[in-house]
């Protein structure tokens, strides 16, 4: 594994299925972990494993250019294509939020992503979309995003974490009780902008301390495939025989080999310090809406619940 190029392909047995995974990616691309970006004790609970998540669906295709950019799925979310539909904000926490105890999801659990070949079968059941209207007579159910808060717990060394997605995602790492910032850390190949059968992106972390680390995942869904999984690969191997296995964040058949996150302490989530949760259009971005002026939206209060999450 060491002699591997940048452009090399990592190809791993999946233990537990029939296939074998193929995450294109380049095993040297690692992005450092530092120890500043730990999550204080109290951003957390220990005793609610899992993540939340805030549902957003529209009935319309997202413009301009790319309906899955990630700069028009964070436009959703911002509520630049209007109020969601209620069904994906009427979650049981606090803001309409949804609880997950992990991340296995597709449009239709009876037949994840049509089968594809990188989706990864595991023996956790695959869930619905949680809030999403699935009935094509009622809603385009094919555009809607989800924003995914936890705080992951990272053990010193290397981690792989790997996001399935169809369509686009993107993963952040904050700073303390900040999951938010749109300047948080963007890890090596933690993004996927566009369109695109559902697919995978392997991340490879070097951690310098082990800790609880806050993690934002944001995902855009519109038009075919829906698919989301979040999941890490546990070497069970040897220096000279790698064997990396696949287990969900907070996998529920608990092998001891699976990475664990937990829920806020509390909702809304309250950074301790100002900082930009949203800057519209984003700068050198291709398109964007029409204005007279340049629209740039700089949200500093010094506390601000349920930030960067408005009303749907």
């Amino acid at each position: 594994m060491k002699n591997l190029s940048i452009n090399s392909v990592i190809r791993m047995a999946a233990v537990a299925s029939a296939f074998t995974l193929t995450y294109a990616a380049s095993v040297s691309a690692q992005t450092l972990i530092t120890p500043d970006l730990k999550a204080p004790a109290g951003a957390y609970s220990l005793s609610k494993t899992g993540m939340v998540i805030r549902a957003h669906q529209i009935n319309l295709t997202r413009f301009p250019g790319e309906q899955n950019s990630i700069e028009n799925v964070a436009r959703e979310l911002s509520g630049g294509f209007g109020p969601s539909l209620s069904g994906a904000t009427n979650g049981p926490l606090t803001g309409g939020l949804w609880q997950a105890d992990y991340l296995n999801y597709a449009l239709d659990p009876n037949c994840p992503v049509d089968f594809d070949s990188q989706w990864y079968v595991f023996s956790a059941p695959t869930l619905a979309f949680p809030g999403i209207v699935t009935d094509p007579s009622a809603v385009n159910v094919s555009t809607f995003a989800c924003e995914i808060i936890t705080y992951l717990n990272l053990p010193a060394g290397t981690n792989r974490l790997v996001v399935g997605s169809g369509d686009s995602f993107r993963l952040t790492i904050g700073a303390g009780d900040n999951p938010f910032d749109i300047s948080a850390l963007q890890p090596a190949n933690g993004v996927f902008s566009g369109s695109r059968n559902y697919d995978t992106n392997l991340i490879v972390l070097n951690v310098q301390s082990a800790g609880v680390y806050p993690v934002r995942i944001v995902y855009g869904q519109g038009g075919g495939t829906a698919g989301l999984q979040f999941y890490s690969l546990a070497d069970l191997g040897s220096p000279e025989f790698p064997n990396f296995v696949p287990y969900l964040i907070n996998d529920p058949d608990r092998s001891g080999y699976e990475l664990t996150s937990y829920q806020p302490a509390a909702l809304p989530i309250t950074p301790s310090k100002a900082y930009v949760s949203l800057l519209t259009p984003l700068p050198g971005a291709a398109g964007g809406f029409i204005s007279c002026v340049p629209m740039h939206s700089f949200p500093l209060p010094s506390r601000r619940p349920t930030p960067n999450w408005p009303a749907n």
